[in-house]
């Protein structure tokens, strides 16, 4: 077999140094992948220790899975080298993993306006979407992590203008939506996820 290399085409910049766990989240799996196969993709850059494909109630993979090394560099390795590879057809988003506390701490503190504190609400702005997305495909991609309610594609005359507002369950959905989408790649584009400024207006 020939050794996986990086997909250079819209390879979104990793931020390896910024790195402090051993466990990697990866989302855009192919629904048939087993963990088995996820470990296999995984171990060419390092000792894996664990592998487990994330699930639903009724035991549907939910497209995503938590891979964690033996050592903080083969964490590092497979950024570097496994990120925006294909994993049976898809090309798979790596990033560490983190709780939805800390990526909550990760976010910009309320915006203040007018001396009011405004937080955040439940819509997200999503930009740079290629344009043969369509809304289930982006509702698809946001399912992974957070509960949808509704995504609105913006069109022009029948055609997508490659943004869209997403409508999350929850002001929390969002912040999570923000910290772990966004840069992350939709069909061969890296996508990018904010707070709907609009929202509340």
């Amino acid at each position: 077999n020939k050794d996986i290399k990086p997909i250079l085409i819209d390879k979104p910049i990793v931020d390896i140094n910024a790195l402090q766990g051993k466990r990697l989240y990866i989302g855009n799996i192919s629904y048939d992948t087993s963990w088995q196969q996820l470990k296999d993709f995984m171990k060419v850059s390092g000792d894996v220790i664990r592998a487990d494909i994330i699930t639903d109630s009724s035991g549907r993979s939910k497209g995503c899975g938590i891979v964690e090394y033996n050592t903080i560099q083969d964490a590092k390795n497979a950024l570097l080298t496994l990120n925006n590879n294909i994993l049976n057809g898809r090309p798979v988003f790596i990033r560490e993993d983190r709780e939805d506390k800390q990526i909550i701490n990760q976010i910009k503190p309320p915006i203040q306006s007018n001396n009011d504190i405004r937080h955040i609400g439940k819509k997200v702005f999503v930009g740079n979407i290629a344009f043969d997305v369509t809304w289930q495909e982006l509702k698809d991609h946001f399912k992974q992590i957070v509960s949808v309610k509704h995504v609105e594609l913006f069109q022009e005359n029948g055609r997508s203008k490659g943004s869209a507002i997403v409508e999350l369950e929850s002001s929390n959905d969002a912040i999570v939506a923000i910290g772990k989408l966004n840069n992350t790649m939709v069909k061969g584009r890296q996508i990018f996820v904010r707070e709907d400024k609009e929202e509340g207006k």
